[in-house]
């Protein structure tokens, strides 16, 4: 049985955001983040600023299905 293509996309966004949340661990993630970005078919500025945005406020984060979730779970 194949999982959907909508599912398929959770399981590949929640990987890339446990991998950049394991990347954000390191003070060098920058050239990482565009990487993975690229491996994930993602936008690598768009991924980039998400994840500078929640570390520079501050933010403890988590992945919900294929989301960044502000705060801790």
């Amino acid at each position: 049985m194949r999982p959907s293509g909508q599912n398929t996309q959770a399981v590949r966004c929640l990987k890339l955001y446990k991998r950049v949340t394991e990347a954000t661990q390191t003070t060098r993630y920058g050239p990482f983040l565009s990487s993975l970005a690229i491996e994930f078919n993602v936008s690598p500025r768009q991924l980039r600023r998400d994840v500078c945005a929640l570390q520079a406020a501050g933010e403890q984060f988590y992945v919900e299905g294929c989301r960044i979730v502000r705060g801790v779970k």
